[in-house]
């Protein structure tokens, strides 16, 4: 069995620091202007290396995310923290409690797992965690709930208030009492489980022999019973990362190696987390998730990597009930917050700051920025 299984103890860390805007930028900020010239300029800076040395992948990146708001919002978490970071919004955000935030607890990125003999819903991609203040994952978070549906901005805004009712309900309960709780919601009670069929869905056969017997290694798998595939082209926010995959015909799971990226939260906070990437992602599942995932952390070519063991089937709440949906994800991050310790007072007013006028803003802003993409893309500005 690869990696180690991370145990899930939930040492009581309180990070009681305040942010204030501004800070020193790592990267370059948002420029002014309208919001083509903004996202023409983060894309070039965000993807100067991978229009270079991978233009294929690149375009597949941008035609991916203009295909639907929703991929958009997935593809880009960075410019929804840069967006954030120059809003009306931002002082208010910056001062809320300093914690570990999930980074991109998307619906997407939400799995259901059994928990004493019942399902719940736990975040299963913890890339860009880090420590930041609260509000501004609560609005991630929040913000992404709105792509749940395509109905009227009104309907939407109802589930940005059932989000926010979900993560202000999570705050009052324990786990134990929480994933009781929402035992009754439909998007968990009409859940199904999808196979995944690796097999088919891994990615491109890697044909580079020594790099599999190498990577096989780090998987923890026998190289002679496992197919190596290259997932570069995988996903939509790390389409152009290294990432690779074993899967055989004899099992149904699957091992996936994946290089780490900088945290999306730095785009706000304005600062590199101080913690390498390989700490970050493995303190997100150990002390973010209550039920332990399969994960282990390695140094490649001057990088850091993660191996983590994919099940062979997904089950994810239902979207054809998205303020169930809603209120499940806003509960599932109260409880992840709660976690660390965090006075749920300080995280009320997190809640507060993390308003349904900033997460719709937030999220109207990434719907704009595609609409600008998608025609950036017919007007050929990267061809």
């Amino acid at each position: 069995m690869p990696g180690a299984l991370l145990a899930l103890c939930l040492a009581a860390s309180v990070f009681a620091q305040r942010t204030v805007v501004p800070l020193p930028m790592p990267v370059s900020p948002l420029p002014a202007g309208s919001d083509a010239v903004r996202v023409k300029a983060f894309v070039d800076a965000f993807h100067k290396d991978l229009i270079v040395q991978n233009p294929v992948l690149f375009k597949q990146k941008l035609a991916k995310a203009a295909e639907s708001d929703f991929n958009f919002y997935r593809a880009f978490p960075q410019l929804q923290y840069a967006e954030l970071r120059q809003s009306p919004h931002a002082a208010a955000l910056a001062a809320s409690v300093t914690g570990r935030a999930a980074g991109d607890a998307h619906p997407d990125n939400v799995e259901l797992v059994d928990f004493d003999g019942r399902k719940v819903a736990q975040v299963n991609d913890f890339d860009d965690s880090g420590i930041a203040p609260l509000a501004v994952d609560i609005v991630r978070t929040v913000a992404g709930t709105w792509f749940l549906t395509e109905a009227s901005d009104a309907e939407r805004r109802m589930i940005l208030e059932e989000a926010r009712k979900g993560y202000r309900d999570g705050l009052k309960q324990d786990f134990a009492k929480w994933s009781e709780s929402i035992q009754s919601e439909k998007s968990l009670k009409e859940a199904r489980s999808r196979d995944r069929e690796w097999l088919k869905h891994a990615g491109t056969p890697l044909s580079d022999e020594p790099l599999a017997e190498r990577l096989a290694k780090f998987a923890g798998v026998e190289r002679k019973d496992w197919k190596p595939f290259d997932r570069a082209g995988a996903g939509l926010s790390s389409i152009g990362v290294r990432r690779y995959m074993f899967a055989s015909d004899r099992r149904s799971d699957a091992y996936e190696l994946k290089q780490l990226r900088a945290s999306a939260l730095e785009y706000f906070t304005g600062a590199p987390q101080s913690e390498t990437d390989a700490a970050r992602v493995a303190e997100g599942f150990s002390k973010l998730r209550k039920v332990s995932a399969e994960l282990s952390t390695f140094a490649f070519d001057a990088a850091d990597w993660s191996t983590r063991r994919r099940e062979g089937s997904h089950v994810t709440l239902d979207p054809k009930h998205p303020k169930s949906a809603a209120r499940v994800i806003g509960g599932m991050l109260a409880q992840m917050h709660l976690a660390q310790g965090l006075a749920p007072a300080r995280l009320e007013e997190a809640l507060a700051a993390a308003s349904v006028r900033a997460a719709e803003e937030s999220a109207t802003a990434m719907a704009r920025f595609r609409k600008e993409l998608v025609q950036l893309l017919k007007d050929g500005a990267w061809t």
